[in-house]
């Protein structure tokens, strides 16, 4: 019997010391008494929890992570460890949710040094040494937290509807370090406040602007709450709510769950801050929406930015680099919208701390409008595809979020990519359909910076138009013919257009379209889509823009430029035979006068042909003309395998930007010339011969399976996708090319003939099939955008590169561009050369008899010898 009792007696102690260790709610602990509570697990491992003197967020201490026994918060980086500290909390009777909140700072390491917070069963005992895994019953309450080495309070709501029936839960916080890497301070924790949810916030807040001023407000209730509750508010463009006057708007209450706050800043951004009042000392916690004070405005639209009023929402939040109106730059006058770190005295912007602000407005879509014209100046610095300006389309429901970037969907459009790296003003403009919007729509400007990298100055904007599009802009302007002096062009209207619209062009060495006469050369209105243009200079650049005009007040934008060069200053024809007929096959003599002196009359086969049959003024086919046909006639001035050299760097680094690069065991190079400057060099059409390059570092001397392609291409720069191969023609190949400090040339086995009009590209191909050697160099040139494809790629043959045209060879290496070309000489055409002038020769039949004889003389009334005639 005396055993039975002792029983007894245990069990009763076992019961009572569990029922003790749970603590009831509300619960709050600032760790400054010795008895805290909190069990400590921490078992053999190097970095523990402790309570000490070391860190504390309020008072003289805390709960933390120590490698020495609470001296310090440190840890140990280079030891794994995973320890916990808890505490164990009664269920109130028909209570559904507690409130948890704490303070904690901790650094770590991203991926794997981090404090996670849990509640879990009170028969779950956490494992030193082992981190807890999820269950319907173990929720993890926070993710990792870490990375922040100043104290945050993180509060949320969590159901205990899985710890009823126990009647308890275990709050857990865990720390975990992998055992490499890290950074001090490891996890603290401070000022832990758990109580039972009596109050309940508000399932969701709405807010609707309800004037220029003014918005309606309504708060959806918990259903578990009173029906006599009522609601508190705090309007704030910063801080958080109860954290006094900084960044308070307005506060109030109202006794129903919709209401209105006026006397709001139009086209502003604010945060309401909601919470359900049950009793003045019972309050739930605050909910927290963003909205933006915006009314449409009607189209159309247009902003310089130099009046006082920002009607734009600047969507900065906290960033360092945020949305400005400014005069530290603009494109006309004295004000513009830009990205600024020091609130607009410039437009610079910090590198090394990432951004992500907006810029946005709302318009109005008049009935029956289905597509909007957007254009406006831009210009920025940034870095490549890290720091950039987007901008978007967008529904008004949609709000940017300050620190994120707005992600595309099927009614969230990006309507010009990435926007960077321009130095000077650019003109930008689009057309799109704007059906899949109701009554109104967004436009946002992004600004982006990663963080790490870029160049002054961040971006800028300036005179922005939206206008509702009711006249089409024309969709293409193809030229028809380009001499020295002139143009003749056709315009691809919109079938949407009337047929009695008509067209205005502008002709301008600079300047966009209507930007007034500075660059203007010529102008006009044209009532068919085809137009000629006349006395232009030659050999110099020119822009076309061209719009629609369906009424003296309904015009379409301008079209994009449309550029063109003129010709050079070839010498014209005084005379020449301008058609040919002939009587039967014989062959064709044809004549032709030059104007200057110093040119030649050339003759070819066909209109394309750039090898002459004949030079000279008189010309006599080589064979007879059997059929109708056609000569072609040109004046031509030209010194023949002469060397053209675009590119006159002195750069001599090893690199990518030349061929002789062998930090890879093989490269495909492809470097682009536009027509302008090959013609700017001098260049005519005709056979290239050859090739040179100035070969300042050898390297490996020998370069594998070596040959060089060209061809033309439509592409103005480099882009991460070859030409490919096949459009190419192989000019020059070597088993083995070696190579020696010095001028390198190339003789082509074929000569490439060049039109004289397109953009070139050359190819040069190798690969030893090696894993790499020792770099050689070219002298190099920079250009202004990239026009230098490589690939790259280790132990792949020659013939494996020619086949790629982006991405790896089979695996290995990749594809790039850069900005860097050899200096490349051109031994070709030098000197000017004619459009094609058609000669059209005519053959007709021999008629039916032939009358012939020898020379016949006879005397006057005398008969003359026998004549034949043969039918």
């Amino acid at each position: 019997m005396k055993n039975f009792y002792l029983i007894i007696l245990s069990l009763i102690s076992v019961l009572w010391f569990s029922l003790s260790a749970q603590t009831a709610l509300p619960y709050t602990q600032g760790f400054e008494n010795t008895n805290h509570g909190w069990t400590l697990a921490n078992g053999t491992q190097t970095n523990g929890w402790f309570v000490g003197t070391a860190v504390a967020n309020g008072g003289t201490k805390s709960l933390y992570i120590s490698n020495d026994s609470g001296v310090t918060n440190n840890y140990t980086n280079s030891t794994a460890s995973t320890v916990h500290a808890y505490k164990d909390f009664i269920v109130p009777i028909g209570v559904p949710e507690v409130e948890i909140s704490f303070d904690w700072r901790a650094l770590g390491e991203s991926c794997c040094d981090y404090i996670r917070v849990w509640l879990v069963p009170t028969s779950f005992t956490p494992t030193v040494g082992t981190q807890i895994g999820t269950a319907t019953d173990q929720i993890n309450l926070t993710g990792n937290l870490n990375m922040d080495a100043s104290f945050k309070r993180l509060q949320f709501v969590q159901n205990i509807a899985n710890y009823s029936a126990a009647g308890s839960f275990r709050l857990v916080f865990e720390w975990r370090n992998d055992g490499s890497l890290g950074t001090m301070p490891a996890g603290a924790i401070d000022n832990v406040d758990v109580k039972a949810l009596t109050c309940f916030r508000p399932l969701n807040t709405t807010v609707n602007v309800a004037s220029a001023t003014s918005v309606d407000v309504v708060v959806t209730p918990d259903p578990a709450s009173p029906s006599n509750v009522t609601y508190e508010y705090e309007i704030r463009t910063a801080g958080a709510p109860g954290s006094g006057a900084t960044g308070l708007v307005q506060q109030g209450t109202s006794t129903t769950p919709n209401f209105t706050v006026s006397n709001l800043q139009s086209n502003a951004s604010y945060n309401i801050y909601v919470r359900t009042k049950c009793s003045a000392t019972d309050k739930s916690l605050w909910v927290n929406k963003s909205f933006f004070v915006i009314v449409p405005e009607n189209m159309p639209y247009s902003q310089s930015f130099e009046t006082a009023t920002v009607d734009w929402v600047l969507s900065n939040g906290t960033e360092v680099n945020k949305w400005v109106v400014g005069t530290a730059v603009a494109n006309s006058s004295t004000k513009s919208l830009y990205v600024s770190n020091d609130n607009g005295v410039t437009n610079n912007y910090t590198i090394n701390t990432a951004s992500v602000v907006h810029a946005f407005k709302d318009f109005n879509i008049p009935t029956g409008i289905e597509e909007v014209a957007l254009e406006f100046d831009w210009k920025g610095g940034g870095e490549s595809s890290w720091d950039f300006l987007t901008v978007w389309l967008v529904p008004t429901s949609f709000n940017p979020t300050t620190g994120t970037r707005v992600t595309a969907s099927a009614d969230r459009v990006d309507l010009f990519g990435l926007l960077n790296l321009k130095n000077t003003f650019q003109r930008a403009h689009v057309i799109k359909d704007i059906t899949k919007y109701t009554n109104n729509f967004r436009v946002v400007f992004e600004w982006r910076n990663d963080g790490s990298g870029g160049t002054m100055p961040a971006i800028a904007v300036d005179n922005i138009n939206v206008v509702p599009v009711t006249c089409y802009q024309p969709i293409n302007l193809v030229f028809n013919s380009i001499t020295k002096n002139s143009i003749s062009a056709t315009i691809t209207p919109d079938t949407r257009s009337l047929s009695s619209v008509t067209f205005e062009y502008e002709v301008r060495t600079s300047g966009g379209a209507g930007s007034g006469p500075t660059g203007l050369v010529a102008s006009g209105t044209t009532t068919s889509p085809s137009f000629t243009v006349a006395n232009l200079q030659p050999e110099t650049n020119y822009q076309v823009y061209v719009r629609t005009v369906c009424s003296a007040t309904d015009k379409s934008l301008w079209s994009k430029e449309f550029k063109f060069m003129t010709l050079c200053n070839y010498s014209d024809f005084t005379s020449y035979t301008t058609s040919l007929d002939l009587c039967g096959p014989q062959k064709a003599e044809l004549n032709a006068v030059v104007e200057n002196s110093s040119y030649v009359a050339v003759w070819f086969d066909t209109k394309d042909d750039l090898t002459p049959l004949y030079e000279g003024a008189n010309f006599m086919s080589p064979n007879d003309v059997t059929q109708n046909r056609s000569f072609w006639l040109r004046s031509w001035n030209v010194s023949k395998n002469t060397p053209v050299t675009v590119g006159t760097g002195t750069l001599t680094t090893t690199g990518e930007e030349t061929f002789l690069i062998h930090f890879y065991g093989g490269y495909k190079h492809q470097f682009i010339f536009t027509a302008a400057e090959l013609i700017d060099k001098g260049l005519t059409a005709g056979p290239i011969t050859a090739l040179k390059f100035d070969v300042v570092t050898v390297g490996t001397a020998a370069r594998n399976d070596f040959s060089i392609a060209m061809g033309t291409t439509t592409q103005s720069v480099a882009t991460g996708t070859h030409v490919a191969n096949a459009n190419l023609t192989q000019v020059y190949s070597n088993a083995s090319e070696t190579f020696a400090v010095g001028t390198k040339t190339f003789t082509f086995t074929t000569p490439f003939v060049w039109d004289g009009v397109s953009n070139i590209v050359v190819q040069t191909n190798w690969s030893n099939q090696n894993t790499g050697g020792n770099d050689g160099a070219l002298r190099y040139h920079t250009t202004s955008n990239d026009m230098n494809t490589y690939t790259y790629a280790d132990s792949r043959t020659a013939a494996e590169f020619l086949t790629v045209v982006s991405g790896s060879v089979n695996g290995s290496g990749g594809t790039s561009t850069i900005d860097g070309r050899p200096n490349t000489v051109f031994v070709g055409n030098a000197g000017c050369v004619s459009p094609a002038i058609e000669i059209p020769v005519t053959v007709a039949p021999k008629p039916l008899f032939d009358l012939s004889t020898d020379k016949v003389s006879s005397c006057d009334g005398n008969a003359s010898s026998s004549v034949r005639v043969v039918t």
